[in-house]
C-alpha cells in the first residue's frame, strides 16, 4: 500500500509542478516596463509617405525608411510573403534597435486602392509603434504593445 502511494506521488507531483510553473508565465512573453532608447528618440507621431511604404515592398537587403524631420528607421528585409492575391507582408529587422522588427502588410482593396497596416515591436519592452491610416494620411504612432497584441 505504501509503495502505491509513493508511486502515485512520484507520478502526480511532476505534473502538478509543471502545471503550476506553466501558469506562472514565462518572462519572455511578459511585458516589461523597460524602454528602448530607439523608441524613446522617435516622435510620438510621424507622417509616412505612401510612396515610401510602397517602395518597401520592392526593397531588397538593407533599407532606410524616412520618417521626416531627420528621423529614419534603418532595417533589413527578413521575410517577404504573398499571403494571397490581395495581401503581401514583409518583415524588417530594425538595425537601430537589436531585437526590434517592423511587420507591414499591403492590402489591395476591391476598388484598386492599396492599404498599408503594420507594427514596429520590440519584445523586450512594452512599447510599440503602429502604422495607421488617419483621415487619408499614414502615421507611425507610439502606443503600448498590450493595446495591439493579443495576450
Amino acid at each position: 500500500m505504501i509503495h502505491r502511494n509513493l508511486l502515485g506521488c512520484l507520478f502526480f507531483c511532476p505534473i502538478l509542478f509543471s502545471t503550476a510553473h506553466a501558469q506562472s508565465g514565462s518572462a519572455i512573453f511578459q511585458n516589461h516596463s523597460t524602454h528602448s532608447a530607439f523608441f524613446t528618440r522617435l516622435p510620438d507621431r510621424a507622417v509616412c509617405d505612401p510612396v515610401e511604404l510602397a517602395a518597401l515592398f520592392g526593397a531588397k537587403g538593407k533599407l532606410t525608411f524616412s520618417l521626416g524631420h531627420g528621423y529614419a528607421i534603418h532595417g533589413e528585409i527578413l521575410d517577404r510573403i504573398d499571403e494571397s492575391a490581395n495581401v503581401a507582408r514583409i518583415s524588417i529587422r530594425v538595425l537601430d534597435d537589436p531585437g526590434a522588427w517592423f511587420s507591414i502588410s499591403r492590402v489591395s482593396l476591391e476598388d484598386g486602392s492599396l492599404r498599408y497596416i503594420g507594427n514596429l515591436l520590440h519584445p523586450g519592452t512594452d512599447e510599440a509603434i503602429e502604422l495607421r491610416l488617419v483621415e487619408g494620411t499614414y502615421y507611425l504612432i507610439k502606443t503600448q504593445q498590450h493595446l495591439i497584441m493579443p495576450d
